[in-house]
């Protein structure tokens, strides 16, 4: 009566969070340009890891309509880690935490929706809440798995190019380079 296999049909669905980080939504392809969507992508690659540890910090703290479900209402502000160099990226980091955790990776939910202007061509979203749905939040470990993945797919091109054109070991210092920067904005 030993050794039993274990059988679980349920249908997990796959989501593709490479292409979902790549690539822009068709809800987003009218709001993000091309050039806008690259540049979120960097500082995503950049800050994105103590962004998803933010997210799961805050995710544990319980709402009051449904704790099982959602956490507590914070402004998108309340997400970002505090450091001088996430300060100098703030901008840059609320548009990520909007464009792609809220409307891409529906990570985020907003309780009442944001004042956009057209005129000025803002979001205002300091009145906004953002909460974090809990059924999406398997996607954050899938999400650093894929910061892991680009992050290596970085330095493994660069450390290629530079060994094929720079003399001697230079090779070696371009990898502990990248490295470096990975550690450092993962650090923040």
């Amino acid at each position: 009566m030993k050794n039993y296999k274990v059988v679980d049909k349920t249908d997990n669905l796959k989501t593709p969070y490479l292409k979902i980080i790549l690539c822009r939504s068709e809800l987003v392809k009218s709001q993000v340009t091309r050039c806008k969507w690259a540049w979120l992508t960097l500082i995503e690659l950049l800050f994105g890891m103590s962004l998803l540890n933010s997210i799961k910090i805050i995710s544990t703290v319980q709402s009051g309509y449904n704790p099982k479900r959602f956490s507590i209402e914070k402004h998108l502000s309340i997400y970002i880690p505090s450091s001088r160099l996430t300060r100098c990226f703030k901008g840059s980091i609320l548009e990520l935490l909007y464009y792609k955790y809220h409307l891409s990776y529906l990570l985020l939910k907003s309780a009442e929706p944001p004042y956009i202007s057209d005129e000025e061509r803002v979001i205002y979203c300091s009145r906004t809440r953002f909460f974090v749905d809990k059924d999406y939040i398997t996607g954050i470990f899938e999400l650093q798995k894929k910061y892991d993945f680009l992050w290596l797919v970085i330095n493994v091109t660069t450390t290629t190019a530079a060994y094929c054109v720079t003399p001697e070991n230079m090779w070696i210092f371009t990898s502990l380079a990248i490295e470096g920067i990975r550690r450092f904005f993962y650090a923040q």
